[in-house]
């Protein structure tokens, strides 16, 4: 893990600073496929690794993977490789709410069963903001999956299935803002 944290940080970095760095109209360097693999040259057949992908103006201009995707099975990354991207898109998930929010399409505030109905009412209302927060109460998804039987990775019907699993609960684990406990279910 450790090792594919850079991976992640030194991507952000070629994107954010490729792209700014370029003029209207212009076109990306030549040589940035190049100066991508030289950075990542460490990542190879015998370390985990990483798929690294930009794109200016709609254009890709690095499509790349390095390392080993599966070390059991040999299988190296392709730019195709999907990652499990697990927690680290609880991130980009705030962050787009938040953007809704500054765009006035949403309120942290509003109850979050003007967005999702199907949520039963526990007595409370729970607004998004303690959805984000971790403060919701929801009882964790995965925890009541295991106790359901399904096994992680096996749902058959994605999210629904997670849905319909809160949809059953007839209480939360505690009043909407009173604790912090930390929760997938919020996103």
């Amino acid at each position: 893990m450790k090792t594919i944290i850079p991976c992640v940080v030194v991507a952000c970095a070629i994107a954010v600073s490729g792209s700014r760095g370029l003029m209207v109209g212009q076109a990306p360097p030549t040589d940035l496929q190049s100066q991508v693999d030289t950075i990542f040259s460490r990542w190879n057949r015998t370390t985990p690794g990483c798929a690294v992908g930009a794109a200016v103006k709609g254009r890709i201009v690095v499509r790349s993977a390095y390392g080993i995707a599966d070390f059991e099975r040999s299988i190296p990354n392709t730019p195709t490789t999907v990652f499990d991207a697990g927690s680290v898109a609880k991130q980009f998930t705030a962050f787009a709410v938040l953007l809704l929010e500054r765009d006035g399409k949403l309120s942290l505030n509003d109850p979050v069963h003007k967005y999702v109905p199907e949520l039963p009412d526990y007595g409370a209302p729970i607004t998004i903001r303690q959805m984000l927060n971790h403060t919701s109460g929801l009882r964790e998804w995965n925890v009541l999956a295991t106790i359901a039987g399904i096994e992680y990775g096996t749902f058959e019907n994605g999210y629904g299935q997670i849905l319909d699993l809160q949809r059953r609960q007839r209480s939360l684990n505690f009043a909407p803002g009173t604790r912090w406990s930390y929760s997938n279910s919020g996103y």
